[in-house]
């Protein structure tokens, strides 16, 4: 069996990347993600308060997509924090709404 090392190595390079554009932003915004593999992904966004709101479950091709996320032109002025789960990781960030 590779050690805990390897595996940890391994996932890291595996992992997604993502890029929310434009941020701060006043309206809809677009996520760009790198993945591994195709994979089926989930973005979730989260208020400033911690409330869910949005998710949307996508389907990711392998390398640099674009997707869109018009929901948010719809949301009040604050601090976002976003998450992307796929390919057996996730990615954090956050997003200012002006």
């Amino acid at each position: 069996f590779p050690s805990h090392d390897i595996i940890e190595a391994h996932s890291a390079e595996n992992a997604l990347k993502v890029k929310v554009q434009p941020n701060p932003s006043t309206g809809a915004v677009t996520m760009r993600i790198k993945a591994p593999q195709a994979t089926k992904a989930r973005i979730v966004l989260f208020s400033g308060s911690g409330i869910r709101v949005l998710l949307r479950d996508v389907m990711l091709t392998e390398g640099d997509q674009l997707v869109s996320l018009p929901e948010v032109s719809s949301l009040p002025a604050g601090v976002y924090s976003w998450k992307v789960y796929g390919a057996g990781t996730a990615e954090a960030g956050q997003l200012i709404k002006e």
